[in-house]
């Protein structure tokens, strides 16, 4: 059984970005990106996302991803219409998450800044 976790973990060092730009892309910390690394049956969904990410395409390691694919050319069209739909919701929700996120980060840095001039 592929270790699909172990899979993107090899291509994402083997790619050119950074694992830190790639966690930004994915809208989450590294830490949680190691994770996933971990995680042996790691989402699918994920997986094509990080694909995307660092121009990878992971169905010619993970062959679960050519089943997926070839499923969604097997919906009426209104199904599909429908998922590209769901698709773009997911992606404003990812944009607002990576807005909320650097607020938090920038939050945090301002707290830190207010305890170092207590001190």
């Amino acid at each position: 059984m592929i270790h699909r976790g172990e899979v993107v973990e090899q291509k994402v060092r083997n790619s050119d970005m950074k694992i830190v730009k790639v966690a930004e892309a994915l809208a989450i910390t590294r830490n949680t990106l190691y994770v996933r690394f971990q995680t042996p049956n790691l989402d699918l969904d994920f997986i094509k996302r990080v694909g995307k990410i660092i121009h990878y395409d992971f169905s010619q390691d993970i062959p679960e991803l050519k089943t997926s694919q070839e499923t969604l050319s097997e919906l009426p069209e209104e199904s599909v219409t429908e998922l590209q739909s769901l698709s773009e919701c997911t992606k404003a929700l990812l944009n607002l998450q990576k807005k909320y996120i650097a607020l938090l980060e920038k939050h945090n840095e301002l707290l830190t800044t207010m305890n170092f001039a207590k001190g």
